[in-house]
């Protein structure tokens, strides 16, 4: 693949992936919201009022680019490289429903181990991760409620953030929610906090550290049977509470990049029709950086669902919304998504399609980020681009089998491609090596493709 996608290709590829994705709509690997057949057992072990479900999973993966790394570079560290991946994932599900309490805890934890086919350096992605949800609510269908949910991630997988990528990463999400539904639940109010956590596993990577704390405040009117308006309201203080210039000043930011980002969404959701169903909102938000130009414009989201018969769905639906980061300030996400679901056999076999196209925006990078190696007397024209706008699409087809109420197979297929309009790279240079073959010190690039193939034997009862 050359790396300079001119922007007619670009335009092409979107085109050309809108058709795609509308021709063959898509896949989440998620369950039915239909119920399923009244024959199949329930699964879990019981006792008393509980359920406990015992998962494992094995799993192997090929994947094209495990860096996600851009095909520009002819540096044998960072260009791309396939590889091997065998993923052992292990389950435990504890799920008690009751009137007064209900209580639900999920626990994972899963080795992925990478082989280094094609260079040997790929085995050091090899790690653990893992996955643990709590959540408790107090009369989850009285007048009045109160829940306290929990999940926490350990996550290894390559994203990018701010000039470089990173990988190991601990997240926690945190949220209380009092819930009061006067009028026999036809109005609901939802009162909210979120701790959201973000850290990262290396310590020279700290200053990227976040945590926001999130108050929201949600009402819904049930105006037709299954049919209600909504108002979701959400502001947020977002802190970068390990922030060090001195570190962080040639690599994401000049100063703390801490926000309040605003959000205001109103919409309806429900059934239209016996087998349509509608979400669409829309509103305002607002990034109220303190270092920053602001995101200060539209948001929302449109989504129509098909439910043709209890095991057929089609689902297709368009997302504005935006997140504050580093180096850019903020992300805009503007998402058009599709997805088909199809069970047939009594069940035993599932077919899903997921196909999405993401235009991103970015906001101007920050202008201080020093790009020269000569600290003491850098260039003023090393910095970094100010334009950036990312086009990202992926379409994943899966077909899983379950012979028996407790075992499944599965395989699926991934493809990811993103690129930029403006070829967009990033130069670090010594001004001191000028008229040198060492004066770029390093570009780095931000487009890329891969593909993966999934094959899972998994035991979930």
């Amino acid at each position: 693949m050359n790396k300079i996608i001119r922007l007619p290709g670009a335009l092409t590829w979107m085109v050309l992936m809108a058709f795609l994705v509308c021709a063959a709509p898509a896949f989440a690997q998620e369950e039915m919201t239909a119920d399923e057949s009244a024959e199949k057992p329930e699964k879990g072990f019981k006792v008393g009022r509980a359920r406990i479900h015992p998962a494992i999973a094995l799993q192997n993966i090929f994947d094209s680019n495990v860096q996600n790394s851009s095909d520009a570079y002819n540096s044998n560290t960072l260009k791309p490289y396939y590889d091997d991946i065998l993923r052992i994932v292990g389950g435990l599900k504890f799920d008690y429903p009751h009137p007064t309490i209900a209580v639900t805890l999920l626990g994972e934890a899963g080795y992925s181990r990478y082989f280094g086919i094609d260079s040997s350096t790929t085995k050091e992605l090899s790690s653990i991760t893992g996955r643990t949800r709590l959540s408790a609510t107090l009369f989850p269908e009285g007048f009045f409620s109160f829940g306290i949910h929990d999940t926490y991630t350990r996550e290894s997988t390559p994203r990018q953030v701010a000039l470089a990528q990173v990988y190991d990463r601990n997240h926690n999400r945190a949220m209380a929610r009092l819930a009061f539904r006067p009028g026999g639940g036809q109005l609901r109010f939802y009162i909210e906090y979120t701790n959201d956590l973000e850290h990262y596993a290396d310590s020279d990577l700290s200053y990227l550290n976040w945590m926001d704390h999130i108050f929201g405040f949600r009402w819904e009117l049930e105006f037709m049977p299954d049919t209600a308006v909504y108002m979701d309201n959400s502001f947020a203080l977002r802190s970068y509470f390990d922030y060090d210039r001195n570190d962080a000043i040639s690599t994401s930011n000049s100063e703390n990049p801490e926000a309040m980002p605003l959000r205001i969404l109103v919409g309806v959701m429900g059934r239209v029709t016996s087998k349509l169903l509608i979400n669409v909102a829309a509103g305002y938000g607002n990034s109220f950086h303190k270092n920053f130009k602001d995101y200060n414009m539209f948001i929302g989201k449109a989504e129509v669902t098909g439910r043709f018969t209890p095991r057929t769905q089609l689902k297709f639906g368009y997302e504005r919304s935006f997140a504050p980061i580093v180096t850019f300030a903020y992300r805009v996400d503007n998402k058009i998504y599709t997805e088909f679901k199809q069970w047939a056999f009594k069940d035993q076999l599932k077919f899903y399609l997921h196909g999405s196209f993401n235009i991103v925006e970015y906001g101007e990078a920050d202008q201080g980020v020093i790009l020269d190696n000569n600290l003491a007397n850098p260039d003023p024209a090393a910095r970094l681009p100010k334009d950036r706008l990312d086009f990202e699409a992926s379409f994943t087809p899966t077909l899983r089998y379950e012979p028996l109420v407790w075992l499944f197979l599965e395989a699926a297929y991934t493809f990811t491609y993103v690129w930029n309009n403006n070829d967009y790279e990033v130069r670090r240079i010594d001004s001191t090596q000028a008229g040198t073959d060492e004066y770029i010190q390093g570009i780095g690039y931000f487009d890329y493709m891969k593909h993966q193939v999934f094959f899972t034997l998994g035991f979930a009862y």
